[in-house]
């Protein structure tokens, strides 16, 4: 139940100032911003939206539920990509940015995948 409500979760300070200055930057044409989390789908549909409005500065969600594969597994970064992709269709691997807080699933995880 913690985790199914705002109060489960934190907006760091920076982040909305980082999102912000993200969209904003001159090449903002070319940047895409996207989640990709190991976070059951109902949490991210409901309580995302919840916080401070930040679901609105993403593209897209990448969810382990339906991808049917945690991170790091190659199949939910490749989910993400294909993502990425419908938005960016030129967009290469190796031009994508996964930052995380899990130095096993997220760094390691998209660093094999080529992020």
């Amino acid at each position: 139940q913690h985790f199914g409500s705002p109060s489960g979760y934190m907006v760091l300070e920076d982040a909305r100032g980082l999102l912000t200055s993200l969209r904003e930057s001159s090449s903002a044409s070319n940047l895409l911003l996207g989640i990709t989390s190991n976070t059951p789908n109902r949490h991210m549909m409901s309580v995302l939206p919840m916080l401070d409005s930040l679901h609105d500065q993403f593209s897209w969600f990448t969810c382990s539920q339906d991808v049917k594969h945690e991170k790091p597994s190659l199949e939910i970064f490749e989910s993400s990509y294909q993502q990425a992709k419908f938005w960016l269709p030129d967009l290469q691997v190796d031009e994508i940015l996964h930052i995380g807080d899990s130095y096993a699933c997220d760094y390691c995880g998209a660093k094999r995948f080529g992020f």
